[in-house]
């Protein structure tokens, strides 16, 4: 799916998103970080992309990045309760 958007439209994040999801659900967490990556310099005001690499620094139990990018997603929207809620359940763990 990633792959048919990204040959549809290069220039789209949601492509990107979509193979760092398909990585990161396999475990991939490196090709995951670098799909979403790509993904933040297409749309560098993504939250949802800004909560995906938080939940994926937090899979690896890296508690300080998690945080940071879960405060970005915040304040790019925070109107969703599930990226204010991450920051908090991770505070406790900061280093």
């Amino acid at each position: 799916e990633g792959r048919k958007t990204l040959k549809l439209n290069p220039y789209s994040d949601e492509g990107y998103v979509l193979l760092g999801d398909v990585y990161k659900e396999k475990g991939s967490f490196e090709e995951a970080k670098t799909e979403y990556k790509k993904a933040l310099t297409i749309n560098p005001t993504n939250p949802k992309t800004y909560y995906k690499v938080g939940d994926l620094f937090e899979k690896q139990e890296k508690y300080n990045e998690a945080y940071e990018f879960y405060k970005v997603a915040y304040n790019l929207d925070y109107t969703k309760p599930e990226y204010y809620e991450a920051m908090n359940r991770i505070k406790g763990k900061l280093k």
